[in-house]
């Protein structure tokens, strides 16, 4: 990319010339534009046009940089993840501080744009349940982290901790990218929800909380577990937050396995956001999964 700096007329014609070059090679002959490239490339440093970390590397595969325009693409399946944690090696019910190691990718991602709403699964031994996680120490990505949680039961030598959401929830945070524009605010990305971890198992309210952001349904399906609240969530609930916008949804299939029959007081999907787009959305009321359940919508 050319930075722009007030140039002599004779280097503004230079450049037109240099282009008709490349062109012209192009069409002959792709070694020859190449050349005229390189050449191009050290004549503008040598003017002062560009500095060096801007000129373009031809030996440089260059699907190895990602302009910071473009959004990235996070998999479901990939950021499944399940961990059976040493410090401490048992939970007592109540409050625990545990260490993972290492620090799983997409939770808890360094920026203090917002803190996340993540939830946790805890099975192995004892009562599985799901759990609401808060940072101490550390974030995604490092050798190590330490987060806060409050069981409601025993969990012996043994336990494992993992995501919530069968990946769904890290891959939305890990999604997110710096937004240089807007005050260095870290939204967007996609995430795709693949068949690699179809059916998703989600233990906890699913919570999409990146503004800009586009989740699709690659043919998956969503079996939702949470007994007692909504199973997905567009935006926060935070009193008072409602800075979420502009989430899009595309072709989710989520199934109830909540074990609710007769009791519709929960939504399969609560929007708490603004300019929400919700697109070709399933939702199945006891379709067959063990237990069976329904939605209030």
């Amino acid at each position: 990319m050319f930075h722009k700096r007030i140039a002599r007329t004779g280097s503004v014609r230079s450049l037109a010339l240099c282009l008709g070059c490349v062109i012209g090679g192009q069409l002959k002959s792709p070694e020859n534009a190449m050349g005229q490239a390189a050449k191009a490339s050290e004549y503008f440093l040598e003017q002062g046009v560009v500095t060096q970390d801007k000129v373009y590397d031809r030996h440089e595969a260059s699907m190895d940089t990602i302009p910071p325009s473009v959004a990235p693409v996070k998999y479901a399946s990939v950021y499944n993840w399940q961990q059976s944690p040493m410090i401490p090696a048992s939970l007592a019910a109540g409050a625990n501080t545990i260490t993972l190691a290492p620090c799983t990718n997409g939770v808890f991602i360094n920026t203090n744009f917002y803190t996340p709403t993540q939830y946790l699964y805890i099975a192995g031994t004892g009562t599985a349940e799901a759990v609401t996680a808060t940072r101490v120490s550390g974030s995604s990505g490092q050798s190590s982290c330490k987060i806060s949680v409050t069981t409601t039961g025993k969990h012996g030598a043994g336990y494992t901790i993992g995501s919530a959401s069968g990946g769904i929830k890290e891959a939305s945070e890990a999604a997110r990218s710096q937004i240089v524009s807007y005050g260095n605010w870290v939204w967007g990305g996609t995430v795709v929800i693949d068949q690699a971890g179809s059916p998703y198992k989600v233990y906890a309210p699913l919570h999409f909380e990146a503004s800009w952001q586009t989740i699709n349904s690659a043919g998956a399906q969503i079996q939702c577990y949470v007994t007692n609240d909504d199973c997905m969530v567009v935006g926060r609930r935070d009193a008072g937050y409602v800075n979420v916008h502009n989430i899009t949804l595309n072709d989710v299939v989520v199934n109830a396995a909540n074990g609710n029959t007769t009791n519709f007081a929960w939504d399969a999907i609560h929007v708490n956001a603004q300019s929400t787009t919700i697109h070709n959305v399933r939702v199945g009321y006891s379709a067959g999964t063990t237990p069976p359940g329904s939605f209030n919508s």
